[in-house]
């Protein structure tokens, strides 16, 4: 089936091939004194039934056209500023013509422009007409952007524009719902969009652009006239076979006032429409969290968090929806506000093969069977007051609640053990922030931000571990003999957060800033934890006598006070600064002060930009940083945490000091359809937290300690994209170079662990023909310690194809097969799996049909490998069986 795959291909782009005779139109363009002009358009607009042909100018003011042999065109250049030239021609030859551009004179009332350029670029803008790119078949704001120039898309639905990461869509100016690009691009109609524009160093407050640093890049969609003020979206239904539906409203109505969304997903065919990603994405976006390494560590361990990880299942309900409005109360006040709903019933299945570290090599086979049921809902209200052009207000509030529950079927075996172990978690949580922003310009050299926000969080998870074949831990918890093994665990964990900053920006001049930051920030937090057991005759054995439970207070102060310049030479920006920290923390355990310290930490930052040009940038940055513990790692009791893991915390601990030094190069030539983006990344843990580890069997108990032991991890990526006319090669790689020692039965244990990733691939664009896309990737793992060695290796191919024909029919399949090997224990598997679809849509027709087929070779299970700082892990995970879907969608 592969092989007559890649015949189809190969007979395709020989037909393309054979179909694209071109001729090439070059040249330069200059202004009247001969000064080359950059990011010049000049479009080729066809007299007869062919695709608009564009081309940008370089940075020496060199263009290429590729135009259909024997076709006639007008060629028309436009530049801002200057008096456009056009003339028409038939491509018969090679060709070469220069233009030499007239700047507008000021006499001259009027100019009127014939038609609009494709692409526009300025210095951090690039606005595309959309119209010149698409062929009316594509069906959402996908299918766009995967057509225009400098963007690219991947299968989780980030949008990259010239290598970086779109990290907030908006609407007419207006943020879609969170910003979430995902949201975006899969459910905006296709035939509502006009124009897109991209906005790097992108700054909800206009004035602020320039003097706060801003990684963010906005994405704004521009809709046609007739949807300005109109309702429009569709609403999907499907059905197949075993009882398969998918139910998926997106609803939209825009006026210059008012804008309300509407979006609903209810399947049960594994298609999940609110991931951990999109949850991380809702509390800031991972890059910002990345930056406060607290919050970040913090959201991923939370309970919620584990129940969103999953992505694979036995059987799968998902239910999701979304409202989000947006009203213009008055000139100078704009309200917003979004909830979104989330539930889902899943079943899997993991079975995973472990080798522990340090014991004697112990292997587990355990598997593990989960039955889940999540609800989660955020929601969001925020004003945006602007008194006038020189002041910014912003008020909101933002509230998150949870109810999760699991079941789980655990057995684990080893040679000298097994056991069947019941595990039930049910999790509530609930979170309330208010946030509040005063942003003002005194004048064009002083300006000031105010930002104030509090947060309170509750998290109450309850689990119970039962088993009726042997006890769980056994020796290392006060457990009583019993005909059935009944353990609870109950934890509360309450959480009050204040922050008050405040900035002023001074310009010195054009060339040097000085910003000043003050703040405070401060933490209240209550960790409490229960352990008992539930005995026959329904009496308790509780384990607090063996130093089990918790009631820990934590009360955390950080005062600071930072400093940065920044300095501007040519194409060299430096960036340096400084922050002082004043910390003051206390820790109480069942209201017995067990220590109170302070510290004071200088952290240095420096970024240097050399800025070539708007798309040859070369970042150079370097920080030290700093983590303080969380309070369940100062707790000094005992809590369980699995049925074969036990935590005990320490109050004495301190912070970990880490240095991070990363360089970055990146380059995209539109002229030249090529874009590199070279990144080396260094962190190396001076002061680090370190889990010491003691394992008997399956069993270990972990205790923090702060250390000085090896911690060092080297990153270097690379990513190099190149077109060639309708076609475009890739190849990536990643590196990953890790050594660390992890104190594991009182020995000190050096690690080493390695991944390889490298890959390319080809893709078309074509308008008329079949598109495809093919990729291979090869992954090596490496996970040494001085007595083991584990190596794992994954072949990675993929294939899709999309083919728009007959005007009215879409047919979309991909294909991925993978080759897994584990070598040490000589375990090999393959995977692949497929998907197919056929749409069909009349021309002016609001009505469209699908079929589909998803995993069609009936594939039952995916292999991966993963490690932690006490074993190695081979997992087995069973996922959803082929599903065949009708589906009918009504376009309003």
């Amino acid at each position: 089936m592969l092989k007559k795959g890649l015949l189809f291909l190969f007979l395709t782009t020989k037909l393309c091939l054979l179909n694209a005779q071109e001729v090439l139109l070059k040249g330069k363009v200059t202004d009247t004194t001969g000064t080359p002009l950059v990011y010049a358009n000049i479009i080729a607009d066809p007299l007869e039934d062919v695709p608009v042909a564009f081309s940008i100018s370089d940075n020496i003011g060199h263009y290429e056209l590729k135009l259909k042999k024997n076709k006639s065109y007008r060629i028309t250049l436009s530049y801002l500023g200057y008096i456009s030239q056009s003339f028409e021609i038939i491509a018969q030859r090679n060709d070469e013509k220069n233009f030499e551009l007239t700047p507008v004179s000021e006499e001259l009332d009027e100019i009127v422009l014939k038609y609009t350029p494709p692409v526009i670029f300025k210095k951090d803008t690039i606005s595309y007409c959309t119209e010149a790119f698409i062929t009316g078949a594509e069906r959402k704001l996908r299918g766009i952007l995967k057509k225009l120039p400098a963007i690219d898309i991947d299968r989780e639905g980030n949008v990259t524009v010239q290598g970086k990461k779109v990290t907030k869509v908006l609407v007419e100016n207006k943020e879609f719902f969170t910003g979430n690009s995902k949201l975006a691009i899969n459910n905006i109609p296709a035939d509502a969009v006009d124009k897109v524009v991209v906005f790097d160093n992108y700054n909800e407050v206009s004035f602020l652009k320039g003097l706060e640093d801003s990684n963010e890049m906005a994405m704004n969609i521009k809709l046609k006239e007739d949807k300005k003020r109109f309702i429009f979206g569709d609403v999907e239904i499907g059905g197949g076979i075993k009882e398969r539906y998918l139910i998926h409203p997106s609803l939209y109505y825009y006026n210059t006032n008012r804008t309300v969304n509407i979006i609903g997903d209810f399947n049960n065919i594994g298609k999940k429409s609110f991931t951990l990603k999109d949850y991380l994405e809702f509390e800031g976006g991972t890059s910002k969290l990345l930056n406060d390494t607290k919050s970040y560590f913090s959201l991923l361990s939370d309970d919620f968090s584990q129940f969103l990880s999953n992505q694979d299942f036995t059987s799968n309900r998902n239910q999701f929806g979304a409202v989000s409005l947006t009203q213009a109360l008055n000139t100078k006040t704009d309200f917003s506000a979004y909830a979104i709903w989330s539930g889902a019933k899943n079943s899997t299945r993991q079975e995973l093969f472990n080798d522990y570290f340090g014991n004697n090599n112990i292997i587990e086979n355990r598997i593990n069977n989960t039955n889940q049921k999540n609800n989660f809902g955020i929601g969001k209200i925020k004003f945006k007051i602007k008194p006038n052009d020189a002041s910014d207000i912003t008020l909101g509030s933002y509230i998150k609640t949870a109810n999760n529950l699991s079941q789980s079927k655990i057995s684990t075996t080893t040679i000298e053990n097994s056991n069947l172990i019941n595990t039930n978690i049910d999790t509530k949580n609930i979170s309330f922030k208010q946030d509040a922003q005063w942003h003002k310009q005194f004048s064009e050299k002083h300006t000031t931000s105010t930002i104030f926000n509090y947060h309170y969080e509750k998290t109450k998870p309850n689990i119970n571990w039962l088993t009726d074949d042997q006890p769980i831990l056994q020796g290392l918890i006060p457990i009583v003999d019993n005909n059935v093994y009944n353990i609870f665990k109950d934890k509360e964990i309450n959480s009050h957060n204040l922050n008050l900053v405040l900035k002023h920006y001074m310009v010195l001049n054009r060339f040097n800033h000085i910003y000043i930051t003050l703040g405070t920030q401060l933490t209240f937090e209550d960790y409490i934890t229960q352990e008992y057991q539930l005995l026959d005759n329904m009496s308790i054995n509780d384990f607090s006598n063996s130093n089990f439970g918790n009631d820990v207070r934590l009360n955390f102060y950080d005062s600071f006070f930072g400093i940065n310049y920044k300095i501007q030479k040519d194409k060299i920006t430096i960036k340096p600064s400084l922050i002082y920290h004043h910390y003051h923390w206390n820790i109480n355990q069942y209201e017995e002060e067990l220590t109170s310290n302070r510290k004071n930490l200088l952290l240095p930052q420096i970024i240097t930009d050399i800025e070539f040009s708007n798309a040859k940038k070369l970042t150079l940055k370097y920080n030290l940083k700093t983590r303080f513990p969380s309070i369940f790692q100062f707790a000094n009791r005992f809590t369980l945490e699995n049925f074969n893991s036990i935590y005990q915390g320490d109050e004495l601990l301190e912070n970990e000091l880490f240095h991070n030094l990363q360089l970055r190069y990146y380059r995209f030539n539109i002229f030249k359809n090529i874009f590199y983006d070279i990144s080396i990344s260094y962190q190396e843990k001076e002061e680090n937290f370190k889990n010491n580890t003691t394992i008997e069997g399956i069993d270990f108990i972990s205790s923090p300690i702060l250390s000085n032991f090896e911690d060092k991890v080297w990153n270097i990526n690379g990513n190099l994209k190149k077109g060639f006319g309708k076609y475009r090669f890739s190849i990536k790689g990643d590196i990953i170079l890790s050594d660390y020692e992890r104190p594991i039965n009182n020995e000190i244990i050096p690690n080493n662990a390695n991944s390889y990733s490298f890959g390319a691939g080809v893709e078309t664009r074509f308008k008329n023909f079949p598109n495809f896309e093919l990729g291979y990737t090869k992954t090596i793992s490496k996970y040494q310690q001085p007595d083991t060695t584990s190596e794992f290796q994954i072949d990675m191919f993929n294939a899709h194809i999309e083919y728009d024909f007959f005007k009215s029919f879409i047919f979309k399949a991909d294909y991925r097969y993978e080759n897994y090997e584990n070598k040490a224990f000589d375990i090999t598997s393959t995977f692949d799996i497929a998907n197919a679809s056929l749409f069909y849509q009349k021309e002016d027709s609001p009505w469209s049909f699908e079929i589909s087929a998803n995993n069609i070779f009936n594939v039952e299970f995916k292999q991966r490998n993963s490690f932690s700082s006490i074993l190695v892990s081979d997992e087995k995970t069973f996922i959803l069986p082929r599903i065949v879907m009708f589906k009918s969608s009504y376009k309003l």
